[in-house]
């Protein structure tokens, strides 16, 4: 089990980094879409749709790279004042709340992509991209951001159940 979680906080990771990279590639094109329409006169119109598309992968790509690195708000004020034992146990409690919503994010994100796949969907833009590709992002992130989540409930478990670990909280 342990190097099972160990692989998805690795993805988790690649994934994170990836998203860097995605956002490297963003500022170029939009480097771009500047030189384009300020220099030389010609703005090229696509980067305003593959930007979005970028942006809309960087934001669910990084999800579970986020929540590992314990990035999103999270409110402790009540948690950190009360006994250790019972905070674990509340953690518990966010972490099955979590796992319901994130996994019914994943299975609505799943049934649209292949709503988009069935109706072979495709921009309204000049560009005439099929939907399907750039929001593949969307079910992969949520997706890793579950098996993210179902790591970090296996961790939570086993602290609650050796009565120690701060990763619990």
């Amino acid at each position: 089990m342990r190097k099972l979680i160990q692989a998805i906080e690795a993805i988790s990771k690649v994934g994170g980094y990836f998203s860097g990279a995605l956002v490297f590639i963003l500022m170029l094109l939009i480097m771009y879409e500047v030189f384009t329409r300020f220099v030389i006169s010609k703005p090229a119109g696509y980067a305003d749709e593959i930007s979005g598309y970028l942006f809309l992968a960087i934001g669910f790509i990084a999800l579970a790279y986020t929540w590992q690195q314990r990035g999103h708000v999270r409110v402790e004020a009540l948690v950190t004042r009360l006994p250790r034992r019972v905070a674990r146990w509340i953690r518990l409690a966010t972490l099955v709340i979590a796992l319901a919503f994130v996994g019914l994010s994943t299975q609505v994100a799943y049934a649209f992509l292949v709503d988009i796949y069935k109706r072979q969907l495709v921009s309204m833009t000049q560009l005439r991209i099929f939907l399907l590709w750039p929001l593949i992002p969307l079910g992969v992130g949520f997706a890793l951001l579950l098996l993210q989540i179902i790591a970090e409930f296996v961790r939570a478990i086993g602290a609650i159940k050796e009565g120690k670990g701060e990763e619990a909280i």
